[in-house]
């Protein structure tokens, strides 16, 4: 299920970002990456195209994602993403479904 799950997500972030490279983007897409393997993911795949800037919800040190809860500051960062990158099992978990 994980390796469906991430093979589907790499395939639905690099179709943005060939799309990403072919719009001419008035401000860089935002993309909001919930924990840090994922991020590191998500990077990869966007380096080099131009207008996106990834970043890290929850912070890289945190041991357990599980235990996270979410800060007004993260509210914040969500209002503003253009993009959310969760994985299947994390997400149900962060958005509180």
């Amino acid at each position: 299920m994980f390796k469906r799950t991430l093979s589907f997500a790499t395939l639905a972030l690099a179709a943005l970002l060939c799309c990403g490279t072919a719009t001419a983007w008035t401000k860089p897409l935002q993309v909001l990456v919930s924990t840090f393997p994922i991020y590191q993911i998500t990077r990869n795949l966007s380096q080099g195209v131009e207008g996106i800037e990834v970043s890290l919800m929850i912070p890289a040190g945190l041991g357990c994602p599980h235990d996270y809860a979410l800060t007004p500051q993260d509210m914040q960062k969500l209002a503003k993403a253009d993009v959310l990158v969760v994985n299947a099992v994390e997400a149900a978990q962060l958005l509180g479904l």
